[in-house]
């Protein structure tokens, strides 16, 4: 199969939780918990230091819808259902012959 042709949803609801693929323009406030946490992220997450920018945050999230558009990653924003941001997570790793996701 070839995966750009795939059907998916772009929000999954659980009782309290929201995952939303990422849209253009969601860079500010990705941006703003990034800055809010650069300290703990830094010690995991290389690309946290320097701090991005929000236009690094928002490049960032263009380069991920176009990922998302050819089925080549799925990033997700975590929100509560009540409202707020929590985080972003992706899919890299899948197969989607068997279909399975990492």
């Amino acid at each position: 199969m070839v995966p750009i042709l795939l059907d998916f949803p772009d929000h999954i609801n659980t009782e309290r939780l929201t995952l939303r693929l990422i849209r253009i323009g969601d860079g500010a406030e990705i941006n703003a918990a990034v800055v809010e946490s650069a300290e703990e992220l830094a010690r995991w997450m290389p690309w946290a230091r320097p701090t991005p920018t929000i236009e690094d945050t928002e490049t960032w999230v263009r380069a991920g819808v176009a990922k998302i558009v050819t089925r080549t990653h799925l990033h997700w924003r975590i929100e509560l259902r009540s409202g707020g941001y929590l985080g972003t997570i992706f899919i890299h790793e899948k197969d989607w012959n068997v279909p399975k996701v990492e």
